[in-house]
């Protein structure tokens, strides 16, 4: 589900995080991640714990919040990869292309906003995000070996892609992405730790490159 913070682009997570707690009284931030004007995803509650960002609707949606106002343009084009990235993350964790939410499709809000509710229907949900979700058994190798080889160096949507999925992955891998930058685009020595701890849990050769064998663990096929 697709929100917006409603504030500047400058507003930090933490603040949102302040706000949450201390004015609503939550126990965390409310939001499953959040995303800022370069495009940086930044973990909240994450994949595996409930949100708290639409009333009545938190149990059966991820929750992401572009940071700033989009009631009439749009985020930046990093910002608007980063939301294809994680909606295909989903799909592929579901096995199913997942119907696109804003937060005024379920609650009395404008939340969020004119510009970024249109796009999300338009363009996200359209096109997939960009990423097909998780193929049927018979398809798994066509698709292991369409994926490119992806390594130190290396810079965006396949980038966001092997990020998003170390920290679906759990464990050191999600602590190292977080720990680096969360999703950044950017296949520096944080991603190729969390690459490395994805191999070193069954998926050798350990080199921090993702390859077909390492492709195949993140996406569980």
């Amino acid at each position: 589900m697709v929100h917006h913070s409603a504030g500047p682009e400058t507003q930090t997570v933490r603040a949102i995080q302040s706000y949450h707690m201390d004015s609503n009284g939550w126990s965390d931030i409310g939001y499953n991640f959040l995303v800022d004007r370069d495009g940086v995803v930044y973990e909240g509650r994450g994949w595996n714990v409930v949100g708290a960002h639409a009333s009545g609707a938190n149990t059966v949606n991820v929750g992401v919040c572009v940071i700033g106002d989009y009631s009439s343009r749009l985020p930046s084009g990093d910002a608007l990869e980063s939301l294809r990235v994680l909606y295909g993350v989903a799909n592929e964790r579901a096995g199913k292309t997942l119907t696109v939410r804003t937060h005024r499709d379920v609650n009395p809000t404008a939340c969020p906003g004119d510009a970024l509710h249109d796009w999300a229907h338009n363009e996200l949900h359209n096109n997939n995000g960009g990423v097909r979700p998780r193929p049927p058994a018979h398809n798994d190798d066509e698709v292991i070996m369409s994926l490119p080889m992806v390594q130190q160096g290396a810079s965006g949507a396949h980038v966001r892609r092997v990020q998003a999925l170390c920290i679906a992955y759990g464990g050191t891998p999600r602590t190292e992405i977080n720990n680096s930058g969360g999703i950044d685009g950017i296949y520096g020595p944080g991603t190729v730790r969390a690459v490395r701890a994805v191999q070193n849990d069954g998926a050798p050769p350990v080199d921090g490159i993702t390859g077909p064998v390492t492709w195949r663990a993140l996406l569980g096929v």
